[in-house]
């Protein structure tokens, strides 16, 4: 009786030493709640293209050499080209010195177009064809420069000289701080007049101008 009297004593103490919760289920506490996603900006609407409008579209064409002959300046590639919008076979030299080339484009030009004053005069302007060479070492200061017309054209207070071995007209312009001396040439072959201006640098001098005047005639 004694030791079953010690084993309950024992049971009553250690149920006071055990903590209350140990009688009942364990609270396992909720988990936190999550944060909440962060908002997604809507992506900004990207407007279509507008479409082409046909104010925005290329002239044609048709349109450009409209405007052209409005302005009377033309810029063409070919002689050929060039031929055809004056109505004259355009002519070209033969000889150019080493080192020079052509500017891709030729003008033709109509003196007195667009200007209102000259449209009501009966006057008339046959059109001229200018072409330009240039120094590929210098193209900006070293140049040459043949105008053509089937009008006389003046070359700039010119004094009679020979030509090509005809009567023409010399210009010589002294050289100054800005530019080196220039020398125009102007003749004529019975069918259009000519006038060859260059600038007497590098390897242009006025022996070369004229062999270049003399090497001028029709492809």
């Amino acid at each position: 009786m004694k030791k079953l009297m010690t084993v309950i004593g024992l049971l009553l103490v250690m149920c006071l030493l055990v903590p209350v919760s140990c009688g009942k289920p364990t609270e396992v506490p909720a988990p936190a709640p999550a944060p909440p996603a962060p908002l997604k900006m809507p992506r900004p609407l990207v407007p279509a293209p507008a479409p082409v409008s046909a104010e925005t579209e290329q002239p044609t064409l048709e349109q450009r050499g409209k405007e052209s002959a409005e302005r009377g300046i033309w810029n063409v590639e070919t002689i050929e080209e060039a031929s055809q919008i004056t109505g004259y076979t355009v002519a070209t030299p033969s000889f150019i010195p080493q080192g020079f080339r052509r500017n891709s484009t030729i003008m033709v030009e109509q003196p007195g177009a667009g200007i209102p004053d000259m449209d009501d005069m009966e006057v008339d302007f046959p059109k001229r064809v200018i072409q330009v060479w240039m120094w590929e070492e210098d193209p900006r200061s070293v140049c040459f420069v043949l105008t053509q017309s089937p009008k006389k054209f003046g070359v700039g207070g010119g004094e009679p000289a020979e030509v090509c071995g005809g009567a023409g007209e010399r210009h010589l312009s002294e050289a100054d701080n800005d530019r080196p001396a220039g020398l125009v040439l102007g003749w004529n072959d019975g069918n259009l007049f000519y006038a060859l201006s260059g600038t007497l640098d590098g390897p242009l001098t006025e022996e070369v101008l004229h062999q270049i005047a003399c090497s001028v005639g029709a492809d």
